[in-house]
């Protein structure tokens, strides 16, 4: 009798344990995923008002624009977000927009497929000089990846890069003309959608300002 009762006992107590370990485990994995952000990615939109923003800031010939802006419409830029990082990146094909340039500019000499050629090495030589940004080129097709991380800052509603985002050699997603100078946007999220922005001043006082828009991928 003695013996059946210290059985059942020692077996109430090993099955006390198990439920107590496994609980730990459950409480143990819950905290991880509360202490966890999902990822929030977001894609670019309203591609002309940004871009009409960068040309007429950049000075770009009213004629050229008119023919590059439209270029962009088909860009995917996303802007991915996980906890306090950032991640910008976008995938771009310079031909036609090299061309529309050429075409813009009413160019005689070179010829158009030289002057493509000529500006994408242009291109991949200026962006030696990036220190964060990481550009990866592909010559059989005349285009490249772009990405550059960063910092956000929930509570103030900023994201920092250490670089200022930027198309091709010098369309600069900011209000100076230097793509190496780091810059801070504020930013605000209404419902799906989150607006970039920055104002300032550049040389002779000439105001400016850039306004980046995403939609939330996914709609979350």
């Amino acid at each position: 009798m003695f013996c059946k009762t210290k059985k059942m006992l020692f077996g109430f107590l090993a099955f006390a344990t198990l439920l107590f370990v496994a609980g730990c485990q459950s409480q143990t994995t819950d905290s991880k995923a509360q202490n966890t952000s999902p990822q929030e990615s977001w894609e670019w939109t309203e591609q002309p008002l940004t871009m009409q923003k960068i040309l007429l800031a950049m000075n770009i010939k009213t004629f050229v624009a008119a023919y590059v802006v439209e270029d962009f419409n088909d860009v995917k830029m996303t802007l991915d977000i996980n906890e306090n990082t950032v991640e910008l990146k976008y995938h771009l094909s310079v031909k036609k927009i090299y061309e529309d340039e050429y075409k813009g500019l009413q160019l005689k000499t070179p010829d158009m497929d030289t002057y493509v050629k000529n500006n994408f090495e242009g291109f991949k030589e200026a962006v030696k000089k990036y220190q964060h940004a990481q550009v990866t080129t592909d010559d059989a097709n005349l285009a490249y990846d772009y990405s550059l991380k960063g910092e956000i800052d929930k509570e103030k509603h900023t994201i920092t890069f250490p670089e200022t985002p930027t198309f091709l050699k010098a369309l600069v997603m900011g209000i100076g003309i230097d793509p190496l100078k780091p810059i801070t946007y504020n930013y605000t999220v209404d419902g799906n959608q989150m607006t970039l922005f920055i104002e300032g001043d550049i040389q002779e006082g000439y105001p400016r300002e850039m306004r980046i828009r995403f939609n939330r991928l996914g709609g979350q």
